[in-house]
């Protein structure tokens, strides 16, 4: 059985949660809309909790190197790095072993050190601020849909989103690129919430947070997370009235210049205190526009592709249909211009100019996306209630806790995140190699570096030992400086761990990796 692979705890956390949603959609068919949204969103809290707890080591792309730097940032939230003690000569342009680690903006990993602060440093506590965010944009997707169209469009984009497979396997820091990608999506939509409501209030507090949360998406990621301005541009050209007053062009600059002033500091702080890294690294990021990098080219068609991907599978088929129903739900020009100019503006981006293509990309566009699938069940629902059946409430009730356990995908889910399937080589090996590092924390003082990790493994090793870990041996030269820095070393045992180390008292022999 599916299930039975899973712990007794995050199973009886998993039921709680979909009991949770079930219940919301009892509320939600019999219009009690507020209770509705509330359960919707601690069900989906508690699903993404449950996810964050599954899997019991770090993925390798990127969440080891994330959550290792998040690690060291607890010590000075201002120093970015990998290698907080690097005993060896690296290369600082290579991301995957040196020091100063500027490679991503920081905003996300600030948040894995203050789960790390709060709660303990562990995989599942750097997964908690993932959690919090996707049953927060919930919220965010519920308010919008509620705004431009009507409370059902909004709850059912929010149910839509709450059960997404996709959205729910990021809180095992299993997509790439894990917790700084996801911070990205949830920034940006934080600040098409803010627009969206700014344009239905026109209250100061929206106008700033439109600000606030496109700076802060820049520090999540890069300059995408500026997204809110060109489409806020557009809707200004496309309004007769609007864009021939300079005041509405002013607005955008105002907002534009808060967003400056939240994500500016660090670049030049950055800038300032780690001028090489930080100057490699703004020039390695930029070349993903044109450059095809780490061999990510794909076809102008990759993130069409990808909607299945990143939606579920039957999205592909029916999103056209989708976007048609939303442009025709959706009551003013404006809000439809905007929105549709999210989603226009990034696939265009991604598709057409970036040469790089990651699955992750487009998903700051989901928005758009969720909203039109709640519109197209919107149309679904309204077609069933005109059928006047016999127990309609219950028949819509059911077909959406279906679509629910059907969107969710608890063999997926366990076949890629517990002992299901056997022929999960990587999951097993990870559980292995993460069991041993846990074993030996207690057989190294944390003065000690290690050297013979197994390649690959060594970021691992330094998170859950705490040891400065390498994978490469010093030669003999190199290891008799180190003694005379009275550098303390260990060697993991192997056939290629040398005599001079092996027959050195002084130098710690730890256990062998697993086979």
């Amino acid at each position: 059985m599916v299930l039975s692979n899973f712990q007794s705890h995050d199973l009886m956390l998993m039921f709680a949660s979909v009991a949770c949603i079930a219940v919301s959609i009892l509320m939600y068919v019999y219009n009690r809309s507020v209770i509705a949204i509330i359960l919707l969103i601690i069900g989906a809290f508690g699903l993404r909790i449950f996810m964050a707890h599954l899997d019991p080591y770090l993925w390798d792309w990127d969440e080891r190197y994330h959550v290792m730097v998040a690690k060291n940032l607890l010590q000075n939230p201002l120093r970015p790095s990998l290698y907080s003690n690097p005993i060896l000569p690296y290369d600082y342009t290579n991301w995957t072993a040196n020091e100063i680690w500027v490679h991503k903006q920081p905003l996300g990993l600030w948040q894995i050190a203050l789960s790390f602060w709060l709660f303990g440093v562990n995989q599942f506590t750097a997964r908690i601020p993932m959690a919090v965010e996707g049953a927060i944009l919930v919220w965010f997707i519920y308010r919008i849909g509620v705004i431009t169209v009507n409370k059902n469009v909004g709850y059912l984009s929010a149910l839509f989103y709450a059960v997404s497979f996709y959205a729910l396997d990021f809180m095992t820091g299993g997509q790439a690129t894990d917790h700084v990608d996801y911070a990205l999506v949830f920034y940006v939509s934080a600040s098409l919430w803010a627009f969206i409501e700014y344009r239905q209030h026109y209250k100061l507090k929206w106008f700033l947070l439109i600000g606030i949360f496109a700076g802060l998406a820049v520090l999540s990621k890069w300059t995408i997370g500026l997204l809110v301005f060109p489409a806020w541009f557009i809707v200004v050209l496309s309004d007769k009235e609007e864009r021939k007053l300079i005041g509405s062009y002013l607005l955008i600059l105002k907002a534009f210049i808060i967003s400056v002033i939240v994500f500016l500091p660090w670049q030049l702080y950055c800038l300032i205190h780690y001028p090489l890294e930080t100057k490699y690294e703004m020039a390695y990021n930029s070349s993903h526009l044109l450059t095809e990098v780490d061999g990510r080219g794909e076809t102008k068609w990759y993130y069409l592709e990808q909607l299945a991907h990143n939606y579920g599978p039957p999205v592909p088929y029916i999103i056209g249909f989708a976007l048609l129903f939303m442009w025709r739900y959706i009551k003013r020009r404006d809000y439809k211009i905007f929105i549709f100019s999210t989603l226009i503006i990034t696939y265009f981006l991604f598709s057409i100019i970036a040469a790089t293509k990651m699955p992750a990309y487009c998903y700051i566009a989901c928005i758009p996306v969720v909203l039109a699938m709640g519109s197209l069940l919107w149309c679904g629902q309204q077609y069933i209630a005109k059928r006047k059946l016999l127990n309609i409430k219950w028949i819509i009730c059911l077909g959406l806790m279906l679509i629910a356990i059907f969107s969710i995908n608890f063999y997926g889910i366990a076949k890629r995140h517990s002992g299901y399937d056997p022929n999960n080589v990587y999951r097993i090996n990870k559980v292995r190699y993460t069991d041993y590092f846990r074993k030996i924390k207690n057989e190294m003082p944390k003065d000690y570096v290690v050297f013979g990790t197994q390649p690959g493994w060594e970021i691992e090793m330094m998170f859950y030992t705490g040891n400065t870990c390498y994978p490469n041996i010093p030669d003999l030269e190199k290891y008799t400086q180190l003694k005379a820095r009275n550098i303390k070393m260990a060697i993991v045992k192997s056939d290629k761990a040398p005599d001079y180390m092996l027959n050195d008292k002084d130098v710690l022999k730890v256990s062998a990796f697993p086979q």
